[in-house]
């Protein structure tokens, strides 16, 4: 419908190139790419969105800076970042920086952006106590990282819809520290 993904990044960056002309020529275009959850693409993406973007800005080049979920928000909040490349959901909780998605990765099978990620609370089949949203609480949960669209923020958001504070629910979060670089 839009083309493929280098016809997609290649009139990204003639857009961007418009809005990066009054940038210090010496500053290279700053590319933030958040640590997805694991097994994730983002290296490889990160590499073909420089690479499709390094003509348009050969004199200044292209600097990718893999992030943490923190370190991704000080990149957008403190506007470091010429481009970002991170999740929908959690490009979402940043509404207040004037962020627009201007593409969407897909792939099969997983074609439809709207439906390819999920979350799921999963427990011991032998925890018959466990049957419930409502027993789960005072429990301890392990998540892919607290600040994860998918992995956390969804099943906090099912919480909070009960009229639960979804930050006391559980009475610890335990997670694997954020991978900077893949």
């Amino acid at each position: 419908m839009f083309g493929s993904l280098r016809q997609r990044l290649t009139l990204l960056g003639a857009a961007l190139s418009l809005f990066c002309a009054a940038a210090p020529q010496a500053a290279p275009v700053r590319i933030a790419v958040i640590a997805f959850a694991l097994p994730s693409d983002n290296a490889a993406i990160a590499e073909a969105t420089k690479k499709a973007l390094s003509a348009l800005f050969s004199e200044r080049g292209i600097e990718l800076v893999f992030c943490t979920f923190e370190s991704f928000e000080t990149e957008v909040t403190s506007g470091r970042a010429d481009i970002i490349l991170g999740t929908a959901g959690h490009i979402r909780r940043l509404p207040d920086y004037c962020l627009r998605p201007v593409a969407t990765i897909v792939k099969p099978p997983a074609v439809n952006p709207n439906r390819n990620e999920g979350t799921a609370i999963v427990v011991r089949r032998d925890r018959s106590d466990l049957m419930t949203l409502g027993d789960l609480r005072g429990t301890i949960l392990a998540a892919n990282n607290p600040l994860g669209f998918t992995g956390y923020q969804i099943a906090m958001s099912e919480i909070a819809r009960f009229d639960i504070d979804p930050d006391s629910f559980f009475r610890k979060t335990i997670s694997p520290p954020t991978p900077v670089s893949l």
